[in-house]
């Protein structure tokens, strides 16, 4: 897990570092953190900072621009 982990956190700093911004938490025990949203066999999961993260996983979580 730590390979994958290492592996979407240097892509979250690739995709800034070629202009994209991430969106971010508001809220929560992870106000603030970044994220960008992806896909991977049809589940949804956050690249981070930290690596790859489940966002149905996580509690208090309330992205800065809520699904409508």
């Amino acid at each position: 897990m730590e390979d994958l982990d290492a592996t979407a956190a240097s892509y979250f700093f690739a995709k800034i570092a070629n202009g994209k911004v991430p969106d971010a938490v508001v809220g929560g025990e992870h106000d603030g953190l970044q994220y960008f949203q992806i896909t991977i066999d049809g589940d949804d999961f956050w690249l981070t900072e930290y690596g790859l993260m489940n966002p149905e996983c996580l509690s208090g979580v309330l992205p800065d621009d809520p699904p409508a």
